[in-house]
């Protein structure tokens, strides 16, 4: 995920950090957030490390930081909440397809219905292929 898109999507939300000097800036969970989903078996710990071991061997992270406990974590996760997820896929995700297939049509419907209540069901229950593959 760009960082602009992730400032972007926090600003949106209005979760920015109230310190500069946190050890948890949002941007910082709502990476280690998604990187929470890649790697769902192993401990908020350890993702931390994983996510900035890579950074640190780009050159841009201070290696000087440490991993912050999995209570700190859960805390800051709860601050960012759950609306910056859907507001970075607004941001950054499209069809993979083209604007055309059938799957895209489909994908388009779910994202129209998502914010509306009762639709998503009846979104996700339509059928991605065209009715002469269906089946």
């Amino acid at each position: 995920m760009p960082r602009d898109a992730v400032d972007d999507a926090v600003a949106a939300r209005g979760v920015r950090e109230k310190r500069s000097d946190g050890k948890l800036p949002a941007h910082v969970i709502t990476y280690l957030t998604l990187a929470l989903c890649l790697f769902a078996d192993d401990d908020y710990e350890e993702v931390a490390t994983k996510v900035t071991g890579s950074l640190d061997r780009w050159g841009c992270w201070n290696s000087a930081w440490t991993v912050p406990t999995a209570p700190a974590i859960s805390q800051a996760r709860k601050r960012l909440g759950r609306g910056v997820f859907p507001e970075l896929f607004e941001r950054t995700c499209g069809p993979v397809a083209g604007d055309v297939s059938p799957a895209a049509v489909d994908i388009a419907v779910l994202r129209e219905a998502s914010g509306r209540a009762g639709d998503h069901q009846r979104a996700w229950t339509g059928s991605v292929c065209p009715p002469e593959s269906a089946g």
